[in-house]
């Protein structure tokens, strides 16, 4: 940061609207550390670039309290920004809840009264931080939350607070989890309960979709023939089969949907996520990212 007041970015950077930020976790940036322990690495070690050569949790580098205010200060020479797009990338071996700080930081030193457009990709977080970023950027038009942590509290207040954001026209969400596990976006109807009971008893040539019938057991045309919240196999992109349902993940709303539905979403469906290329599709996305499998936790 000295360098780049030294560098007269103070002033310029007042007259910066649009931003997107990547950053990761601390990285070993020592060659020789990173030799020294591929060297040490025994029968189940994986090659450089890996499991061997990144930081725990337990490094002093990896969770000194220098990594987390950077992004702030920064931010903090950008009052005029309209548009923040941030993505934090997770290479840190074992718990990375420290970073949660990343966010923390932000919200205790930042206001950007101009912000309109907003994007959030692989940030933890807490609800209470979530909540007075919100709150303190109402005047937010396009909102982006991807691959978000909340390591305390739940979404339901947060979803809450996104109905009262009156500026709000476009809201995207896409994988969140808080201490229930992952998120299910799937709209709760009259029919989701039933997924359970629907999703025993398929037939083969009903793989794909799942009748909703009437009294005589007849397809239901009211309802397309199919349960609502099973049409999201329609896009194999937002979605992955579970043993008793459909994971959504993924979620588009326009200002009419947020203020139609209020967030009333359906519980996660039973059992385990099914190998699918749906689920090869969310599990590689989610890597590019978020961070390797191995770090997330």
């Amino acid at each position: 940061m000295p360098a780049l007041e030294a560098a007269k970015f103070t002033e310029a950077a007042k007259h910066i609207k649009n931003i997107s930020l990547s950053v990761s976790t601390k990285v070993e940036t020592d060659a020789q550390a990173k030799l020294s322990e591929v060297e040490r690495m025994d029968y189940e070690g994986a090659g450089l670039g890996t499991r061997a050569t990144l930081l725990s949790e337990g490094d002093p580098d990896a969770v000194a309290e220098g990594n987390y205010p950077g992004i702030a200060r920064l931010l903090k020479l950008m009052p005029n920004l309209k548009s923040l797009d941030l993505h934090l990338y997770n290479i840190l071996y074992g718990s990375w809840k420290s970073y949660a700080k990343v966010f923390s930081c932000i919200v205790d030193d930042i206001v950007l009264p101009s912000l309109r457009h907003c994007t959030l990709r692989g940030i933890r977080c807490c609800e209470t931080s979530l909540l007075s970023f919100l709150g303190a950027h109402n005047g937010i038009v396009t909102l982006e939350m991807r691959q978000m942590y909340l390591d305390s509290g739940s979404w339901p207040s947060i979803f809450t607070h996104l109905c009262s954001m009156s500026d709000l026209q476009e809201l995207t969400l896409q994988n969140l989890w808080d201490a229930t596990g992952h998120i299910n976006l799937a709209p709760k109807d009259r029919l989701s309960e039933r997924e359970e009971d629907f999703a025993r008893r398929r037939e083969e040539d009903e793989e794909e979709y799942v009748y909703d019938t009437d009294e005589e057991g007849k397809p239901d045309n009211e309802n397309g023939g199919y349960l609502p919240s099973l049409r999201w196999r329609d896009d194999p992109n937002c979605c992955c089969q579970c043993m008793c349902g459909v994971l959504v993940h993924t979620r588009s709303f326009t200002r009419e949907e947020i203020q139609k539905e209020r967030f009333d979403l359906a519980k996660k469906p039973w059992g385990r996520l099914i190998g699918s290329p749906q689920l090869v599709r969310w599990t590689n996305a989610t890597s590019a990212e978020l961070g390797p499998p191995f770090c997330r936790r």
